[in-house]
C-alpha cells in the first residue's frame, strides 16, 4: 500500500512542478489539442467507472506536456 501511495505523490509532485514553471504564452497547439482530448476522455472514463484508464491517460499528458 506505501508504493502506491508514493507513486501517487510522485505524480502529484510532477504536475505541481510542471504548473508552477513560467509557462509560454504560446503553446505548442498539438498540446492543447492533446489536453481537450485528454478531458473528454477521462470525462467518459469516469462516468464508466474506469478510473484506471482515466489516470492513464492524465499520465501519459503529463508525460506530453513535460516534453515540451
Amino acid at each position: 500500500m506505501q508504493k502506491e501511495l508514493l507513486v501517487a505523490e510522485d505524480f502529484i509532485e510532477k504536475i505541481y512542478n510542471l504548473a508552477t514553471k513560467k509557462i509560454s504564452a504560446k503553446t505548442d497547439e498539438s498540446l492543447k489539442k492533446f489536453l481537450h482530448k485528454t478531458i473528454k476522455k477521462v470525462g467518459e472514463d469516469i462516468e464508466l467507472m474506469k478510473f484506471n484508464t482515466s489516470v492513464s491517460s492524465m499520465m501519459e499528458f503529463v508525460n506530453a506536456w513535460e516534453c515540451c
